[in-house]
């Protein structure tokens, strides 16, 4: 709208607001976002922070070169306490300390059981954590038997401490 060669000056029309369905798309995008974090998190959670972060509980895989049985439950592999992952087995007699709730059996018979086991075989063992007293928890086979649960199936140890599948 000119005059005389000169601008008309024509205040601009106020600016619309983000319609709600801009305003909602943020938000889902938001959401899905967030859900999706928080899932990562879970994920991560769920296999274990520490393996990423590189712990020293990180989960390794090993094989024993000398095996030395210490109860029905834990051995010593090249010097390494290994507890056995999802077991626990009678203790040795005089073992059991006062207070404590022990494994009801015989722990020479479970000790021996275990002590076959690894006799004649090559003991491979993935660690999966450390316990209170430092010893490494882990998953272990001999041959192709997995040691957590030929001790089960021979009746010489219990499932405690987590389930394992076997």
């Amino acid at each position: 709208m000119r005059k005389n060669n000169v601008h008309q000056f024509r205040p601009r029309r106020n600016r619309r607001l983000p319609s709600a369905k801009v305003a909602r798309r943020f938000s889902w995008g938001t959401a899905r976002l967030a859900t999706l974090g928080i899932a990562f998190a879970g994920l991560l959670g769920a296999s274990g922070w520490h393996l990423l972060a590189g712990s020293k509980g990180s989960a390794d895989q090993f094989r024993c070169t000398t095996v030395r049985v210490i109860d029905g439950d834990t051995f010593a592999c090249d010097g390494r306490r290994i507890r056995l992952q999802g077991i626990d087995a009678p203790e040795l007699a005089g073992h059991c300390r006062p207070g404590r709730q022990c494994t009801p059996g015989d722990g020479a018979a479970s000790s021996e059981s275990l002590a076959r086991l690894v006799q004649w075989n090559a003991v491979q063992c993935r660690a999966v954590d450390v316990d209170s007293y430092g010893r490494t928890v882990a998953r272990c086979t001999a041959g192709k038997k997995d040691l957590s649960c030929a001790q089960l199936d021979a009746g010489q140890a219990v499932r405690r401490y987590g389930m394992i599948a076997c």
